[in-house]
């Protein structure tokens, strides 16, 4: 069997990042226009980033996960949060279909969520990954358990699994 795999898509890491510095921008010029006060100007817009920031660092650790298939499992790699996992045919439980939605309802794209036998959740999005398409061809063809299509439900802090 030859080894397939996801690649990041450095395009949509790349609009995270020019929205992110639009609204600091922003924040930093309706700041320093409606606040005289020099201290005050600084320390909105630092709070502002630092809030932002923590959310894109969040948002790209959790979504932005890629993977690559073997004849011996797979692996999944984890970039921002220094994790590389490696599972075994047998640690796999199966494989949902899913979709995410960023924003409420402004856009969806595709997923699907691997469940491990030791209840460990990795779900991977199609709009941070190419070759996602054949990735998930590749787990029918490889008789990995499908359990069903799995609608998006939030949760308070995190998006809640339905085969956990």
């Amino acid at each position: 069997m030859t080894e397939i795999r996801t690649f990041p898509n450095v395009f949509w890491i790349a609009i995270n990042v020019v929205i992110t510095l639009f609204f600091f921008s922003l924040t930093v010029f309706l700041t320093s226009v409606y606040l005289k006060d020099k201290n005050s100007v600084i320390l909105f817009p630092i709070f502002f980033l630092f809030f932002f920031s923590v959310l894109f660092f969040y948002q790209l650790s959790n979504h932005f996960v890629y993977i690559s298939k073997d004849e011996h499992g797979i692996t999944i790699t984890q970039p921002l949060k220094f994790k590389i996992v490696k599972l075994d045919w047998g640690q796999i439980r199966g494989y949902s279909i899913s979709e995410v939605w960023f924003g409420k309802n402004l856009h969806s794209s595709k997923s699907f969520v691997i469940y491990t036998i030791d209840k460990k959740i990795f779900e991977i999005i199609k709009i941070c990954n190419f070759r996602f398409d054949k990735m998930l061809l590749s787990f029918d063809n490889n008789k990995i358990p499908n359990l069903g299509y799995e609608p998006y439900q939030t949760g308070v802090y995190k998006r809640k699994y339905k085969y956990t």
